[in-house]
């Protein structure tokens, strides 16, 4: 009875909360990949997602302040994991040539290397999309970016790159949008979550 009981009570839980509950596991499985490879190369998670971070992001955004904001980590954590990583010779901290008062990060020659042995780290993540049609694809990563947006704007994530939130984004008809950057059209599957050439939009997309 006692069974039943548990049974019906997690069928009838909010739709809302399984999907957290699924992106929760997903993410779970996320944490244990990437620590399973990083401890090879003698890195932690956080290590590693700061080398990734660096190299994905614009100079003047490599920075000690936003890898706080994106990882969701204390400044005096993410400042001890970043000087580990210039003692192993992964990163430095050099003068930005725009403004001599204001240090960025850089990869180094050997955390390029290091990154490179770690780009298929997600292998096991990306095998179960492989058996879904793009169709399907493409309605889930539409929400999802949805989703991130809307955690954008409440400012429960700081740091997101996507497309619509960019200031060279236009939007000329549902699921037909432009870049004024690169001057091309895109359709949903074509936008991206984290992108290097992201410029924020003076407003907020809602």
């Amino acid at each position: 009875m006692l069974y039943v009981i548990l049974l019906l009570m997690s069928t009838n839980k909010d739709l809302d909360i399984k999907i957290i509950e699924a992106i929760e596991r997903i993410s779970r499985a996320q944490k244990i990949l990437l620590w399973d490879k990083a401890k090879l190369y003698g890195l932690t998670p956080l290590q590693t997602q700061i080398l990734m971070f660096i190299e994905e992001s614009k100079p003047e955004n490599a920075n000690i302040t936003n890898l706080s904001l994106e990882l969701g980590v204390s400044q005096p954590t993410i400042s001890d994991s970043v000087k580990s990583l210039i003692n192993k010779g992964l990163i430095e901290a050099t003068v930005w040539k725009k403004n001599r008062h204001f240090k960025i990060l850089k990869l180094t020659d050997k955390g390029k290397e290091i990154l490179k042995k770690l780009e298929n780290w997600n292998y096991y993540l990306k095998k179960p999309l492989m058996d879904m049609n793009e169709e399907e694809k493409v309605r889930v990563f539409d929400f999802l970016l949805k989703y991130v947006i809307a955690l954008r704007n409440d400012k429960t994530l700081y740091f997101v790159k996507a497309c619509p939130l960019c200031r060279y984004f236009l939007e000329k008809n549902p699921n037909e949008y432009y870049c004024k950057l690169f001057n091309m059209d895109l359709k949903i599957k074509d936008l991206r979550i984290n992108c290097p050439d992201f410029e924020e939009a003076i407003a907020v997309v809602k």
